[in-house]
């Protein structure tokens, strides 16, 4: 009672403050958004346009929306935002639908340090989505669903996550079914309506990041106990997928490195200065079926995988699974030459 109230010297980043000021705090899980609506009659045609700052991971009446992921594309967000196009007219019915959004981080929004100070940029700010569904009836009647604070949001089950330190993942806060039409939200909040990135809105010109291979690893050592190390046949850019089963709340770390260290544990010598790099952590749901998850929101430099926490002994060369991410680019050439290291290389 005899405290005196807190002097306001100045707004944040400004004044007192300096420049540059970053408050360290644990950045809040991916969100979740979603809405319903309904459709009566047949359509003509259905268009979902998406941009975002950071990414987007779209699901519309239970399915993903396409298969690209890490979408929509990094930019320089002060000077344009990309937004994607998706023909969905097959993804539609007649009656009630839905449509939900998770939002990742990506560099947009990246909160841990890197060497390239992406947490620094001008435009930083949480994630953020604007997208327009435009159905067009049979008749020639036009409608169009967009993101505005009627939407309900929601904490999802990606506690974490950074491009360059990796995902959290817990499946025991799964919302299942939000992604259908008549599920209870009645728990959920509502949007908040943001001005999102300053750049101009354009289409996205280059092809989107697909998973455009998958590998099974040659081999799982045990340079430690309870350590396994998953050895795949190339490096790659990606991550892993996982099938696991196991009681609830059991975890499973993932840490992906380029090299191993000649007692067979994974050389970590990256000179990255943040957090835990490349490491990804799934807590089981204990549903008692296979639990199958691979990371949305970060990618990974690897050709090793150390698994530690598998809840049912050691994980097998079935267990565990390497995911190619590229930008899905058409093939035009081939290269082969009587040199075996050329071809290697190549």
């Amino acid at each position: 009672g005899d405290w005196a109230p807190a002097v306001v010297h100045a707004p944040y980043g400004a004044g007192d403050w300096g420049d540059n000021v970053v408050i360290i705090a644990d950045p809040a899980p991916a969100p979740l958004l979603r809405t319903e609506f309904d459709i009566e009659g047949p359509i003509e045609s259905a268009r979902l346009y998406i941009a975002a700052g950071g990414i987007v991971e779209a699901r519309l009446n239970g399915a993903p929306v396409g298969d690209e992921v890490l979408s929509v594309g990094t930019t320089d967000y002060g000077e344009r935002v990309q937004y994607a196009t998706h023909d969905v007219a097959d993804q539609l019915s007649d009656g009630p639908n839905a449509l939900a959004f998770e939002l990742g981080r990506g560099f947009y929004a990246l909160t841990t340090s890197t060497s390239w100070n992406w947490e620094d940029a001008p435009w930083h700010a949480d994630p953020t989505v604007r997208a327009v569904l435009r159905i067009v009836s049979a008749d020639g009647t036009v409608r169009e669903v967009a993101t505005d604070s009627s939407w309900l949001a929601a904490d999802g089950p990606t506690r974490f996550d950074s491009m360059y330190e990796g995902d959290t993942y817990d499946a025991r806060l799964e919302r299942r079914g939000h992604d259908l039409p008549g599920y209870d939200a009645s728990d959920w909040h509502p949007a908040r309506e943001v001005d999102g990135p300053p750049g101009a809105l354009v289409p996205r010109t280059q092809p989107p990041v697909r998973i455009t291979d998958t590998f099974a690893p040659t081999q799982i050592t045990e340079p430690d106990p309870g350590v396994f190390v998953a050895h795949f046949p190339r490096q790659i850019a990606g991550w892993a997928r996982i099938f696991v089963e196991g009681p609830a709340g059991s975890q499973v770390t993932l840490r992906y490195s380029e090299r191993l260290l000649a007692d067979g544990n994974l050389d970590l010598s990256t000179g990255f200065t943040g957090g835990d790099f490349q490491t990804d952590r799934y807590t089981l749901a204990g549903t008692g079926d296979t639990e199958t998850w691979e990371s949305a929101f970060s990618y990974k430099g690897f050709a090793y995988v150390e698994i530690t926490g598998w809840p049912d002994g050691a994980p097998t060369v079935d267990d565990i699974e390497g995911r190619l991410l590229h930008t899905d680019v058409a093939a035009t050439g081939a290269f082969s030459s009587s040199t075996e290291l050329f071809n290697t290389i190549h």
